[in-house]
């Protein structure tokens, strides 16, 4: 190789360091500073919360609805940006969800969401002021018949939760996913157990209690001992002593069932003593399906069946026995 043609050689190659080292010299790999990272991190955490009390207490109840106002107004943790406690629907809390939005233009960190419910007569919120309560079959019809409002799709991100403070919901799967169908897929997160507020040494707390089920005929209680026996066959992997249980960490409620079949005039069932009408009760396959969604047994329930001109009525009411444990954090 000639002089000439090596120094063009090494020329070609010095170039081709220059321009590799100028370029390397220009490229900045960024990573986020302690500064960059806290100032995201503060975005986030001054984003605001909200929290919907939709009910009120009536007569000797637990004050559940004031105590958790007093909760979220006055807990250092969880203190929300707004209460409001006059909403009594679905659509009415979307409405003023999107209403509020429109203030602060920036996604919700929390939405907090304070309501009565167990896990098989849905929650105690319907879609419409003065409607029936919700549950998993009346939501999706709504849902399915565009009567949800709209929720505001900017209003809530990928940092949003839901946090739906309610007895049992947790083990209500379908309504669960109903409810986060309603809004937009949101990040919903519920109790499987009861969940209460109360005052302690100057101060609101929140607890929540595993809960253990029995049930029975309302107004016809059977002895303790056949509860305990009841409660210890439901949960054989549970030493507890059930009788101490029930004296000291219970309380009850009644589940109700109503139906009702349309008939001609001419062709309504004669349903003459008990037995008739047990008959006819136990072939009604629809109402034998409402009733084994429950997972409570039939025979747990106090059921009264009346004739009318034309039709048939019937009543059906349990009484839930729930004996509180503390959950194992």
């Amino acid at each position: 190789m000639k002089n000439k043609d090596r120094l063009m050689l090494l020329f070609s190659v010095l170039f081709l360091v220059f321009v590799v080292l100028i370029f390397i010299n220009g490229v900045k790999i960024e990573t986020p500073t302690v500064e960059q990272e806290t100032t995201v991190e503060s975005r986030i955490d001054n984003r605001q919360s909200i929290t919907f009390i939709l009910g009120e207490d009536h007569g000797n109840e637990n004050n559940f609805y004031q105590n958790a106002e007093a909760y979220f107004k006055y807990n250092p943790n969880e203190r929300s940006d707004e209460i409001i406690t006059d909403a009594r629907s679905l659509n009415e809390m979307i409405a003023l969800l999107n209403e509020n939005f429109l203030k602060s233009a920036t996604p919700y960190n929390d939405i907090h969401v304070v309501v009565h419910s167990n896990p098989w007569a849905g929650i105690s919120l319907p879609l419409n002021e003065g409607e029936e309560r919700l549950n998993a079959d009346r939501l999706n019809d709504a849902i399915a018949n565009l009567q949800v409002t709209d929720l505001n799709p900017q209003l809530a991100d990928e940092n949003t939760q839901v946090h739906i403070h309610a007895c049992g919901l947790g083990q209500n799967r379908a309504l669960l996913d109903a409810l986060r169908r309603s809004m937009n897929g949101l990040n919903i997160v519920a109790s499987d157990g009861y969940v209460n507020f109360k005052a302690e040494n100057e101060r609101y707390i929140k607890s929540e209690m595993e809960v253990y089920y029995a049930f029975f005929p309302t107004a016809y209680k059977p002895a303790d001992l056949h509860l305990a026996r009841q409660l210890a066959k439901r949960y054989p992997n549970t030493d507890k002593d059930w009788m101490k249980a029930m004296e000291h960490y219970s309380y009850q409620y009644n589940i109700p069932v109503e139906w009702e079949i349309q008939y001609p005039e001419y062709d309504v069932p004669e349903l003459a003593d008990d037995v008739d009408k047990m008959e006819w009760l136990m072939n009604q396959d629809e109402l034998m399906n409402i009733v084994e969604k429950t997972e409570i047994p039939f025979d747990n329930f106090r059921w009264i069946v009346k004739k009318t001109r034309d039709s048939v009525k019937v009543y059906g009411k349990v009484t839930v026995l729930c004996v509180l444990e503390e959950m194992k954090v």
